[in-house]
């Protein structure tokens, strides 16, 4: 059965936006289907990428994590580098981000390209 959960630091938190270390724009989903994750938007900011991580790592038992950034505003792909992270812990992952957010992180040199 596949169950859709929001990842913390999904919703507006209840602080002034600059106390959140931009985490106030982070969007990321977490899915899990059978023994695979799905991570939608990586989000921004390590507060926001601490909970991400802490989410992924109630699924110890899952054999693939396919994270998809869907564009490249960094509120959706600002933690792109938790790829690494990922790798430690799962046995494949992927990296997937569409052809034209491609050619943006290239064009602004982004080094998450050389992950």
């Amino acid at each position: 059965m596949m169950s859709v959960e929001l990842v913390p630091g999904v919703e507006t938190p209840s602080v002034s936006w600059w106390q959140t270390e931009n985490t106030w724009s982070s969007n990321s989903y977490l899915v899990s289907e059978g023994r695979t994750l799905y991570i939608v938007d990586s989000g921004l900011g390590s507060f926001h990428r601490t909970a991400l991580m802490k989410a992924v790592a109630r699924f110890p038992d899952a054999d693939r994590v396919y994270l998809f950034n869907t564009h490249w505003h960094l509120d959706h792909s600002g933690n792109g580098m938790i790829v690494g992270e990922l790798g430690e812990k799962f046995n494949e992952v992927h990296y997937l981000i569409p052809k034209a957010a491609k050619e943006d992180m290239e064009r602004s040199g982004n080094s998450i390209l050389d992950m």
